[in-house]
């Protein structure tokens, strides 16, 4: 078989081609390596054990303080509310007794039994006002003739 001269030529263009677009990638691949800085990965993990459990009953714990914590005010505030009505049915249930107040004028001048009538007299008939009228109600609107 002899060898074609028609097919020589094409392959070894084609040969080169391959070899440049092969020169290109690796090139790029190299360059863009250079240009990032490889990830560094820490080689120790700093890691810390928590008890859930213990965690747990500390959180129970601060809730129940602040539980007992407002059922006390609420007692306290109970109990000042029960002492302050307490007071005041003692204050309602006491009588109060007033001092009868003597007047200087009536240790200087007893009353006599005219002005007492007439002080009695005031008491059971209280004084009717008549109706003002203002003088403007009075006159009369002018007409024109």
């Amino acid at each position: 078989m002899k060898l074609d001269h028609s097919y020589i030529l094409p392959s070894l263009m084609a040969l080169m081609v391959h070899i440049v677009v092969a020169f290109i990638f690796m090139s790029e691949w190299q360059s863009q390596s250079k240009r990032t800085p490889p990830v560094q990965i820490k080689q120790r993990v700093e890691a810390t054990l928590i008890d859930l459990d213990s965690l747990l009953a500390q959180q129970k714990q601060v809730v129940s303080a602040a539980d007992k914590k407002a059922a006390d005010k609420k007692a306290a505030d109970k109990k000042k509310a029960v002492k302050k009505a307490a007071d005041k049915k003692k204050q309602l249930k006491k009588p109060q007794i007033r001092k009868p107040q003597i007047r200087k004028k009536q240790l200087k001048k007893p009353q006599t039994k005219k002005l007492q009538i007439r002080k009695k007299q005031q008491i059971r008939k209280p004084q009717i006002r008549k109706p003002q009228i203002r003088k403007k109600q009075l006159k009369k609107p002018q007409t024109r003739k």
